[in-house]
């Protein structure tokens, strides 16, 4: 019963949060990155090719105690390498983003854009995943390379 209160209450608050942040009509959204402005210029970038793409993850957990303190390194060795695509692409991806912010480069957008839509048209890593650590290693890796497109 307390649970489900506190739960409606949570839901309460943002909405009520969310009543006080949405704009009145014909004024615009603003995101942290629309104060930052950036210039865009010609500056050169050199845009990695894009990962390895799988459909879907096979990450085992890592911990060999009951209380997820100590690590298999040789489990830890094999989840870095399974889940190196999605790792390399949020890497290049946030890479050319910070290319774009800190240069203005058009060509580290556009990497950030190539890298995405490559992985889109692939349909990396969005298959049902078979085991739990996958599924919060796919939400962890591809949340992180969500920021770059942001």
């Amino acid at each position: 019963m307390w649970r489900m209160m506190r739960r409606a209450s949570f839901f309460i608050l943002i909405f009520c949060g969310l009543a006080f942040a949405i704009p009145a009509s014909g004024e615009h959204l603003l995101s942290p990155w629309d104060w930052a402005k950036v210039v865009a210029t010609d500056a050169p970038y050199d845009c990695p090719a894009p990962p390895v793409f799988s459909r879907t993850l096979n990450v085992d957990g890592v911990y060999i105690d009951k209380k997820y303190s100590i690590i298999d390194e040789k489990l830890q060795a094999l989840a870095n390498k399974e889940s190196a695509g999605p790792t390399d692409l949020g890497q290049y991806a946030g890479l050319a983003a910070d290319a774009w912010l800190s240069k203005g480069s058009r060509a580290a957008a556009a990497c950030v854009y190539s890298l995405l839509t490559a992985a889109a048209r692939a349909d990396a890593w969005d298959d049902k995943m078979a085991k739990n650590n996958s599924v919060y290693m796919q939400n962890w890796l591809l949340s992180g390379t969500a920021l770059a497109y942001l």
